[in-house]
């Protein structure tokens, strides 16, 4: 409602009264739809997001973990872990990929809920055609948070099948800063961490030169 001034007029006493004409913009038809057609859009998204469900293991996998995985992140999930899950399903690689969040506070809650499982969507062209593939990877066994599982990550460090060290914490996660080494304490910087279970792991293996690992760093550097 929008107040409109009007014209002076002479009232009954002879003294001049403003009047105030009162304009009522009732809403186009136009814009009744919008409004309709939004609660419509927005009730869907809705129902699609209560309709949602974490996704679990059925069974458990028989494979063992031959890759240590330092970065939670969509990067290295969809790609390199993507790579292994299709070589597992080819029947060429067997293993299974244990996260390990660098910073104390990540994703691997989240990573967690899901026994690992998560969702990849492959969209491009294929034989000019535009494409969308839905794939749930399931190569991954979950995330450990270094800072509260030391225990579990020295553990995973020095496991018998390990053989891969696979890494993107980008380049603050690799800044080298000096820090003392801490014994059953997790390190601060991804380098101190990574030499600390290197050291870990030649201890618990007695130096055997077969049990060396291969690490493959994803960081992208300048």
């Amino acid at each position: 409602i929008r107040g409109k001034p009007g014209a002076e007029s002479a009232g009954s006493s002879g003294k001049k009264e403003k009047k105030l004409f009162c304009i009522l913009k009732l809403p186009t038809m136009a814009n009744i739809v919008t409004v309709i057609l939004s609660t419509i859009t927005f009730n869907s998204r809705l129902r699609e997001i209560w309709k949602m469900v974490l996704l679990r293991r059925t069974k458990d996998t028989a494979f063992p973990v031959k890759v240590m995985q330092f970065g939670e992140g969509n990067f290295l999930r969809a790609f390199i872990d993507w790579m292994i899950n299709e070589m597992n399903k080819q029947g060429k690689f067997n293993g299974m990929v244990q996260l390990v969040q660098p910073l104390e506070k990540g994703m691997g809650d989240m990573i967690n809920a899901q026994d690992g499982l998560y969702t990849l969507i492959l969209r491009g062209m294929a034989n000019g055609k535009v494409e969308e593939n839905r794939e749930i990877i399931e190569c991954v066994k979950g995330c450990l948070n270094p800072y509260s599982q030391w225990a579990d990550t020295v553990a995973c460090a020095c496991g018998k099948d390990l053989r891969f060290v696979f890494s993107n914490t980008t380049e603050a996660g690799i800044e080298y800063k000096p820090e003392p080494y801490t014994p059953g304490k997790c390190q601060n910087t991804y380098p101190a961490k990574l030499a600390s279970l290197l050291y870990e792991r030649f201890k618990a293996f007695n130096g055997a030169a077969d049990k060396g690992l291969i690490l493959i760093p994803c960081e992208i550097g300048r």
